[in-house]
């Protein structure tokens, strides 16, 4: 396969990540959406592939009508 090397390195980078054993901080996990949701908005927007989850507080009800 012949890969750029950003994306090389990409993938090594996830590789390492999903390897770890310890959680990430708050911090780490938002700054790991926000690119995340930039490259698949960017390179992935005719097929998104993230699915964010979004804390409970910021659910919609749905209306009792």
């Amino acid at each position: 396969m012949n890969l750029r090397r950003e994306i090389q390195a990409y993938t090594r980078a996830c590789e390492h990540l999903l390897s770890l054993d310890q959680q990430l901080t708050d911090e780490e996990r938002d700054l790991l959406e926000y690119y995340l949701s930039e490259l698949s908005r960017k390179y992935l927007s005719e097929k998104p592939t993230v699915r964010l989850r979004y804390p409970e507080a910021t659910a919609v009800e749905p209306s009792a009508t």
